[in-house]
């Protein structure tokens, strides 16, 4: 595999969507994941180019957010295929650690996975503040 600017790619994962790897960063002294996907550009539609334009700037804006991984860039393989570059957080995949018993950060436990959710909704525009914060019910009236 051939990303432009990286060497020495290993790989750590793969999905149904992609493959994982794991390669050191140029001039920054760390290790970064790169996500590529298995489509090539010639096999996106605008549509899902659109799409995958989307995603990567919301995760760009969300990358400050404690539970959403860092998206450092995002372009296409020599090939075609769409790729990101994230920060690499070891530990295994977000599967791994989404499996039964398994905390999903240090000193995690089931708020983590709340805490996922909520930026997850808050990406797609659904987040809903807690009950106590939204507007006020009308009082409804007792009828004696």
């Amino acid at each position: 595999m051939e990303i432009p600017g990286f060497t020495d790619l290993t790989e750590i994962g793969r999905g149904g969507f992609g493959t994982v790897y794991r390669a050191p960063q140029p001039g920054f002294g760390r290790d970064v994941a790169i996500k590529v996907l298995d489509v090539t550009a010639a096999r996106l539609d605008d549509r899902a180019r659109r799409r995958f334009e989307n995603e990567t700037e919301t995760t760009g804006r969300l990358s400050g957010h404690p539970h959403i991984v860092t998206l450092h860039h995002a372009g296409f393989t020599p090939e075609g295929r769409p790729y990101l570059v994230m920060a690499h957080l070891p530990g295994g995949s977000l599967g791994q650690r989404l499996a039964p018993g398994a905390a999903l950060l240090a000193g995690g436990g089931r708020g983590h996975h709340r805490g996922v959710r909520c930026a997850r909704d808050g990406a797609r525009g659904r987040h809903r503040p807690p009950r106590d914060r939204r507007r006020p019910r009308p009082h409804r009236r007792s009828h004696h």
